[in-house]
């Protein structure tokens, strides 16, 4: 079974999506085809993003959206240990600057209600991926990646 974006364009794509409006606007497919690739596809996405990061075409709000992406679909076993070190390599480098933003008002109310998650507070956003990230659980198992022959940071 095919998991995650065939081409880059098609990641290029999707990811582009992602950052260019608010976290919670997003819909499951798109993550559910976004988390594919993070976890167990086969592109160098790393470089992909990068790339995304510092061509110098995104907005402080884009590049923190997209950072925020990042941030937690590396949170996740499942990546592969070598993945996940290239990509958090990327959060540090390209996100050093990107954290300090000072959380609006907004969010720090929205966080102190429990209604925003800690990641998306930090990258300074005032919406998260929480409830849709319920419907991706089963793509996160050992299960999931045994019956789709992954290779998953569960193997290493």
């Amino acid at each position: 079974m095919g998991v995650g974006c065939k081409t880059d364009a098609e990641f290029l794509s999707l990811f582009r999506k992602f950052y260019s409006d608010p976290p919670s606007n997003a819909s499951v497919e798109l993550l559910k085809k976004l988390a594919l690739e993070f976890w167990y596809g086969h592109l160098e996405i790393e470089k992909l993003i990068n790339g995304e990061l510092t061509n110098g075409s995104l907005t402080s709000l884009q590049a923190r959206r997209a950072m925020y992406l990042v941030d937690r679909m590396i949170s996740f076993p499942c990546l592969s240990r070598n993945k996940a070190k290239l990509l958090r390599d990327i959060v540090k480098l390209q996100g050093a600057d990107l954290k300090n933003s000072p959380p609006s008002k907004a969010a720090e109310h929205l966080f102190k209600e429990y209604k925003l998650d800690k990641k998306a507070f930090e990258w300074g956003l005032e919406s998260d991926i929480t409830m849709q990230m319920k419907n991706l659980l089963e793509y996160q198992t050992r299960h999931f990646a045994a019956t789709t022959g992954k290779k998953t940071g569960y193997s290493e």
